[in-house]
């Protein structure tokens, strides 16, 4: 008879660990959900504005002349993008990021173009986000995503590196 007590006692105290556990997962799923949506409203922020390209490294060749200075992007809170040149907008988009990943990551897709061959296209990447300077390295959805920023020849990585436009 003491055996079965303290078998009941204790499976008892078995399924109320397992519940307890149980209950705990949609909650720690909510906090972590809950968490990655405030780093993304934070990167979000950070990358809201408009961002002048200060050098484009395409398979290990870099071109920071005076003409890329030209092209800019701005970036909405909503993830909307639009891509100029010139003050004239050349594409436009939307962005997907998760700035919880390590590297952080974003998915880019070209919805409209003055560029045919670039309509429609998905992108994938990294990034880096500061007040004033930013980072992206990314390639075409297809290909392995970059691991880091060194870009490099062959890798058909494109890294762009970008400083914040100052309104006065």
């Amino acid at each position: 008879m003491i055996v079965s007590r303290t078998f009941a006692w204790a499976f008892s105290a078995l399924m109320l660990v397992v519940a307890t556990s149980w209950s705990a997962v949609p909650l720690a799923a909510d906090s972590l959900a809950a968490d990655k949506e405030e780093a993304i409203s934070a990167d979000r922020a950070l990358l809201a504005g408009e961002w002048r390209v200060v050098s484009i490294e395409a398979n290990g060749n870099t071109n920071a002349d005076p003409v890329v200075a030209r092209v800019t992007i701005l970036n909405g809170l909503d993830g909307a993008w639009s891509l100029l040149a010139n003050g004239k907008t050349i594409a436009e988009g939307t962005s997907v990021i998760d700035p919880t990943s390590s590297p952080k990551t974003i998915d880019l897709k070209s919805h409209r173009s003055s560029l045919e061959n670039a309509r429609g296209t998905h992108y994938h990447g990294i990034y880096e986000v500061h007040e004033t300077t930013r980072r992206i390295c990314f390639v075409p959805a297809d290909k392995p995503l970059p691991e880091s920023f060194a870009g490099g020849s062959e890798t058909g990585q494109i890294l762009v590196t970008f400083e914040k436009v100052i309104f006065e």
